[in-house]
């Protein structure tokens, strides 16, 4: 298991776990590092779009407590539970996509078999795998979600801090 330390990036990077309850993040380019959670709330009757103004507001507001952001990863989703699961994560995913477009941002997709193995030492580790790695390394996630967040920021650190040459 590798932590990194610190940023050498010089870029402010945020990592989400999408959800409704969704873990963030952020390593930013002075060294300041903080995370938690948000609640993005299902979509109430008779306004489906309140669960895509919550996450726009959400990260509206991380960036300002970040003093800016300049790459964003998330996790890619492949399997579900159910269809309506999958086309709320893809909702959030175009939500995403659609304000760090606006905002010109650089989007990250990471692969989270790749994010565990790194956290880990195994590509299919359990959410409690994740969760102890990240405490181990002296972060104290409030549950899974921020765990997640926490594990995928540190991913993506190490590949952006790598040499050019060196990043597969």
């Amino acid at each position: 298991m590798l932590f990194i330390a610190e940023n050498n990036t010089g870029k402010t990077v945020l990592a989400l776990d999408l959800g409704s309850e969704m873990g963030y993040a952020a390593a930013c380019a002075n060294g300041r590092q903080f995370s938690g959670l948000r609640h993005i709330g299902a979509a109430a009757e008779g306004f489906k779009g309140r669960r895509w103004a919550e996450l726009r507001r959400n990260l509206t507001s991380i960036q300002s407590d970040a003093g800016g952001i300049d790459i964003i990863a998330y996790e890619r989703g492949s399997f579900f539970k159910s269809i309506a699961a999958g086309a709320d994560y893809f909702g959030l995913v175009a939500t995403l996509q659609l304000w760090a477009w606006e905002n010109e941002i650089a989007i990250k997709p990471a692969s989270p078999g790749s994010v565990k193995k790194h956290v880990t030492g195994g590509g299919r580790a359990k959410k409690e795998a994740v969760i102890f790695a990240v405490r181990q390394a002296g972060f104290d996630p409030s549950g899974s979600d921020e765990a997640d967040a926490i594990a995928l920021r540190d991913f993506v650190l190490s590949v952006l801090n790598q040499p050019v040459n060196e990043v597969a």
